[in-house]
């Protein structure tokens, strides 16, 4: 369940079969570019029942794969964990010669996924003993060549390193953070999108969709704004970790800024300058752009977080030999 800190109002009803005009003209006080000023909310809270996204909980595979490297023409076996994706791209070093090589795999079910490298792929395992371990979400030890060593076991290093007592919390907001990029935000960018369009009957009825009974109808131009970037801060402040204390930090100072310029009169007629000339609406469009490029590549990024997740004490064991697989983001 998703909820906002606002009284709840009735949901407004579905839209019409109307097709939406496009490239249409809005007037400057109804366009969502006259609202700059209502970039910031109030913060949203958001809470996830244990259920979310435990029906997307993909089976996770360990494949082993014999490849010839292209530039020392060693021989070696990549164990491989692999799991359903639209596109998941990542690398590895050649066990030898220490040359990145790329790596992706593509495939909704695992007896359909593609697994592909830029090297080449042999029938049979050779003789030598060089293997190199790789889980494109979550770290693993490249230098793990057996079974059972630190950092094979992909799941089995992650609880390692997030310590017991920390477990819960660090899959429980990996999960929370998938669900939220990978079911919310396409719903979020809908909405969003109508509101960039001034599509208000198509914004409304799209927001009551996703968010029920928490949705305000938004009539004025100011309502607009706030629901339109309260829809955006839900999906992200579940990515980001809302919870963590370096969020709250943030987002307070950012709203402290924020209602400060507004107090500005200088700054209140910029603004208004700024959306006469259009620059606003192409800054709102140039900075969605950039949002959705960060969301749609979390699978790149998701371990990055994980020295905000794991305990201060336990950070020195994601240095060297032991390291968090990189992604190709291209």
């Amino acid at each position: 369940m998703v909820t906002t800190a606002h009284t709840p109002h009735p949901a407004t009803p579905g839209t019409s079969g109307r097709k939406a005009p496009r490239n249409r003209r809005a007037r400057a006080d109804t366009h969502p570019s006259a609202c700059a000023g209502a970039l910031l909310l109030p913060v949203v809270e958001v809470m996830s029942g244990n259920n979310w996204g435990a029906e997307n909980d993909a089976c996770n595979v360990i494949s082993r794969y014999a490849i010839l490297c292209r530039g020392c023409q060693e021989r070696f076996v990549i164990h491989l964990t692999v799991a359903p994706s639209n596109l998941t791209r990542f690398y590895l070093p050649c066990p030898a010669c220490r040359v990145p090589i790329r790596g992706r795999m593509q495939g909704n079910e695992l007896k359909t996924l593609k697994v592909d490298f830029d090297a080449e792929m042999l029938n049979s395992e050779p003789e030598s003993k060089l293997a190199v371990t790789v889980d494109p979400h979550v770290p693993s030890n490249f230098m793990a060549a057996e079974m059972g060593e630190f950092g094979s076991a992909p799941t089995m290093t992650l609880l390692h390193l997030a310590g017991e007592s920390n477990v819960t919390n660090l899959f429980t907001h990996l999960k929370r953070a998938r669900f939220a990029a990978e079911k919310l935000w396409p719903e979020v960018r809908r909405i969003y999108e109508y509101y960039l369009e001034g599509d208000w009957a198509r914004f409304n009825a799209s927001g009551a969709n996703l968010l029920r009974e928490e949705w305000q109808p938004a009539h004025t131009c100011h309502e607009r704004s706030l629901a339109a970037h309260r829809a955006v801060e839900i999906v992200l402040a579940q990515i980001v970790d809302d919870r963590h204390l370096a969020t709250a930090r943030f987002l307070l100072r950012y709203q402290r800024k924020h209602y400060a310029a507004l107090r500005n009169l200088k700054y209140r007629s910029f603004i208004g300058k700024e959306i006469d000339s259009g620059t606003i609406g192409l800054l709102q469009r140039y900075t969605f752009d950039t949002l959705e490029l960060f969301i749609s590549k979390f699978d790149s990024w998701e371990m990055g977080q994980l020295r905000r997740l794991i305990p201060d004490e336990r950070h020195s064991l994601l240095n060297e030999p032991f390291r968090v697989t990189v992604r190709d983001a291209v």
